[in-house]
């Protein structure tokens, strides 16, 4: 029962079946009404909740990216993160791990939201401990992986690749779990190289092992990772594509930006092909160069 109508008078027996006719569906539709107002009021206090809840994981999952940007003698670096929704899945981190000894890690996991957040977060975690450990790429992979499969969210993968940038040596050591091949830009020849190095994506199969490879590095080159969020951001029929995105590595490169600023320059060319298409996917952009 929601309430009563109450009607009174000094007369007696002044009211009659027709006054009940008309009131019975009235009562009816005021119930209606008040229950619809109670419901509504209830989702107003869930929307509020939901909403600072969402808040507190904007914050959590903000506080699991680097602090700051590791900067050495040898290098300096920047990052970007900008989430589809209001989380994303995307993930980044950068391991100091000795002398002029820079580890990077960036990974995409699949979907988008909440789920593919708490997913990123252990993904990023188990990937921290490894590179902590001083694991060799493929190994950390290796590893990783094993960890996945044992605790294996259905449905749920992560490309990463994980990257050991020796600049006293003069080389890096890269695996890769099926993130877009990274690209380097070559200060000697001044044209852009394509890392081609594929993997297995992370959770996705027991006893899955991965290839290392080292590649060199000289003063003046610019690395650069990114997920598909990126080269596969969408306009009309058209995608950005990995050609636009080296073009605009190598004409940074060229005009000596520096890494934060040869990122801002990229993610400017990304809104300006956009236009006012939304983006669909998590973008994540990672740049190293090489002093």
């Amino acid at each position: 029962m929601v309430g009563v109508f109450d009607l009174e008078s000094s007369a007696l027996d002044r009211f009659t079946e027709e006054h009940v006719k008309v009131l019975t569906p009235l009562a009816s539709q005021v119930a209606v009404a008040i229950e619809n107002a109670r419901l509504y009021e209830t989702l107003a206090r869930q929307e509020e909740r939901l909403g600072r809840e969402l808040e507190l994981a904007q914050w959590i999952q903000q506080g699991l990216f680097p602090d700051v940007t590791p900067e050495g003698k040898e290098w300096e670096a920047s990052a970007h993160f900008l989430p589809a929704t209001e989380l994303g899945g995307d993930l980044y981190d950068f391991f100091e791990l000795g002398q002029g000894v820079l580890g990077v890690a960036v990974g995409d996991v699949s979907g988008k939201g909440v789920p593919a957040a708490l997913f990123g977060a252990f993904v990023s975690g188990s990937v921290r401990a490894r590179a902590m450990e001083r694991r060799a790429p493929a190994d950390l992979m290796t590893r990783v992986n094993r960890t996945l499969r044992k605790r294996s969210a259905e449905g749920f993968y992560c490309t990463v690749a994980f990257a050991v940038f020796d600049f006293p040596r003069r080389r890096i050591v890269m695996a890769n779990s099926g993130l877009p091949y990274p690209l380097v830009y070559r200060a000697a020849e001044r044209r852009v190289e394509t890392i081609d190095l594929a993997g297995l994506p992370l959770g996705t199969f027991d006893g899955a092992t991965y290839e290392e490879r080292v590649v060199p590095i000289a003063p003046g080159d610019v690395v650069v990772f990114f997920t598909d969020g990126l080269t596969e951001a969408r306009r009309r029929h058209e995608d950005y594509g990995t050609a636009r995105l080296a073009a605009q590595i190598e004409a940074g490169a060229r005009d000596g930006a520096t890494a934060a600023e040869l990122g801002e320059r990229i993610l400017s060319d990304v809104d300006g092909f956009l236009g006012e298409a939304p983006r669909a996917d998590d973008l994540t952009l990672v740049v190293v160069k090489a002093r």
